[in-house]
């Protein structure tokens, strides 16, 4: 039979295999004459589920074996929007998998525009959970950026899926109910008030989960309060996670563009300063990687981290509150966030004017500095000290600072025990919790400055290593010779020139950066320090 469309789409993960999917994309096919699908490329699988095996091609292959799959097309990340594929496809019905807030409203009235049927792929009733990677309304709570707030729709049934199913951790800031006789009662510890409550939100300070009721009430209702963060928590999960995807990935994007323009700002100043004084200093780590690679910051970076000598380090302390006035750059030594707070062993330079980012940094010592960087992006700066001859005493020394970072961290606002799970075992990491407390018992600064003392250790020795203690803890042990470094050569980056050791190739080698001019495994290419990413430093 003839379908009602003459070309419909729909992304979906593709899993050829599955037979819910296989038999909801063949439904969609029947409507249709022609029908195409969707399917993720490397990158956006590898980013959603991690590096495995997974070709697009294979997959494409399969479904292009059925007789109702007209064409297949690979979604990269120019791909993703449902607007994106239109003007390629001039498609006339597209299916979609959940309702994504103000992005869907905005899909909607592009299709309405059009005459473009939109057709819900969204089951009537609550299916059974789904795994949580493969979860689209996980992936929309994974977003809500640390200034947010979740707000539940609804105190029945699908409030207790929710709160049994993502309340741990993604816990929200209350719940509203039209029931008059629950308002100011509280539910598994949420507090209930009435739907008018929202009229008070801002809509990028919320995202709204509806639980329960009538949607299209509720989103009436919304929309009189100008809210449009919204999701149900009922999804075709193998259409919605791509549309998430999409959402999630715009804003990944949107932040790095912004955030990186930012950071050159940084680089400049402190570039300039440097100059002016003659100081030595040498780009490092992932931003070398940049600079010899891409001529700029690694597209995905959020991110600048410099090294200096110790003893042209100890000069830029000097002249830092005269060059910068604490008004557009702000120059912090560790000890300096006040009231005894430890982040960790990097001096920072900070920009201060513009926007604010969501940046995870700050939230080790927020509410306990007195200081507030809170959003503000940095230049780490890596301290090269002398390194003995002797490695046995070079040893000795590391333990040692080893054991003074293990007692600051209880100078912290907050310790994610999680983030060390993976790297200790349950008796080690029983053990670091102790000596935290330990070290919450100490003063704060007498236990910065100690580090600071043992880590020049070997300063009036004659030296043909350098090292650098405030690496991660893990690898502060690593020695690096000092040849390496030099005074340093000049690489272009973007329509500037920064410096970067003599010996780049050698340095970045023996920092375990080898083969640094090829692009890194899929999963990994993203900003470290955005407020959700789950690559984690010590």
């Amino acid at each position: 039979m003839e379908g009602q469309y003459k070309l419909g789409y729909c992304s979906v993960l593709g899993d050829f295999f599955n037979r819910d999917v296989y038999l909801s994309m063949r439904a969609c096919a029947r409507e249709c004459e022609r029908f195409v699908l969707g399917i993720p490329d490397e990158y956006v699988m590898a980013r959603l589920f991690g590096d495995s095996p997974y070709c697009a091609e294979d997959l494409r292959r399969l479904w292009l074996d059925c007789e109702w799959v007209d064409d297949v097309i690979i979604l990269d990340v120019t791909r993703l929007s449902k607007r994106q594929v239109y003007a390629e496809l001039k498609y006339d019905v597209c299916f979609y998998g959940a309702e994504y807030g103000r992005a869907f409203e905005e899909d909607r009235a592009f299709m309405a525009k059009r005459h473009i049927a939109f057709r819900s792929l969204v089951p009537e009733n609550r299916t059974e959970p789904v795994s949580a990677a493969r979860d689209a309304v996980r992936l929309a709570l994974n977003n809500v950026q640390p200034d947010q707030k979740i707000v539940l729709v609804g105190t029945g049934e699908g409030f207790d899926y929710y709160m049994q199913t993502y309340g741990g951790k993604y816990a929200p800031a209350y719940a509203v109910d039209s029931a008059e006789d629950l308002r100011g009662t509280k539910k598994a510890g949420v507090e209930i008030k009435a739907l008018s409550a929202l009229k008070g939100e801002k809509d990028e300070e919320v995202l709204v989960v509806i639980c329960d009721g009538e949607g299209q009430d509720v989103l009436r209702q919304l929309e009189d309060a100008g809210l449009h963060n919204y999701r149900f928590l009922r999804a075709f999960h193998e259409a919605a996670l791509i549309e998430e995807f999409a959402l999630a990935y715009a804003a990944e994007m949107d932040y790095v563009d912004r955030a990186q323009d930012t950071l050159e700002v940084l680089l400049r100043e402190f570039a300039r300063v440097c100059e002016k004084y003659g100081l030595r200093y040498y780009m490092i780590c992932g931003t070398l990687i940049g600079v010899i690679r891409h001529r700029d910051i690694i597209p995905w970076d959020d991110d600048i981290d410099v090294a200096m000598p110790r003893e042209d380090y100890e000069k830029l302390k000097k002249i830092a509150r005269e060059e910068w006035d604490n008004e557009t750059f702000k120059f912090l030594h560790y000890d300096e966030l006040g009231n005894g707070a430890f982040l960790d062993f990097f001096p920072r330079l900070f920009y201060l004017k513009g926007e604010k980012f969501p940046v995870k940094l700050w939230k080790k010592v927020k509410d306990r500095a007195s200081v507030d960087m809170d959003g503000r992006l940095w230049i780490d700066i890596y301290i090269l000290d002398n390194a003995s001859r002797s490695e046995r005493r070079h040893k000795a020394a590391m333990n040692l600072l080893k054991a003074v970072y293990v007692l600051c961290m209880g100078h912290r606002a907050v310790i994610d025990y999680t983030e060390y799970e993976s790297r200790l075992s349950a008796p080690e990491l029983g053990l670091l919790k102790i000596v935290h407390r330990v070290g919450r018992c100490l003063p704060g600064r007498m236990l910065m400055s100690l580090y600071d003392r043992i880590s020049q250790y070997a300063a009036k020795k004659e030296c043909d290593d350098y090292c650098m203690a405030n690496l991660i803890v893990f690898y502060i042990q690593r020695r690096f010779k000092q040849t390496i470094f030099g005074d340093g050569v000049l690489k272009p980056f973007r329509d500037f020139e920064v410096r970067v050791p003599d010996d780049y190739d050698g340095l970045l080698n023996a920092m375990g950066y080898g083969g640094y001019m090829q692009f890194p495994r899929l999963s990994v290419r993203k900003p470290s320090h955005y407020f959700n990413t789950d690559i984690r430093l010590w």
